[in-house]
């Protein structure tokens, strides 16, 4: 993954990052109803390249039904997507 450059944040008021992190968890047929979750470092990269982590990790929970119907969701953020749409890359 590419990092993304933030503009104009500090440390103190933080900065908005209007980026997809494009998780994805691989496909799967047949389709069954079930979630799972896991945490997520918040993190970023400065411009020597070294990784920093700050606050608390985001939870990113994904479910899916057995229509093969994909929930994401993570810091508040929460997308859907149908078994073959378009934008669903699956």
């Amino acid at each position: 993954m590419t990092p993304s450059l933030i503009l104009g944040g500090d440390i103190q008021t933080g900065c908005a990052v209007n980026n997809s992190d494009k998780a994805y968890t691989g496909a799967a047929n047949p389709y069954q109803a079930g979630s799972f979750k896991w945490s997520i470092p918040t993190q970023y990269v400065d411009d020597t390249l070294t990784r920093h982590t700050f606050g608390d990790n985001q939870v990113h929970i994904s479910t899916y039904n057995a229509a093969g119907t994909a929930t994401q969701s993570k810091g508040g953020q929460s997308d859907s997507a149908t078994l073959n749409a378009a934008s669903s890359g699956w």
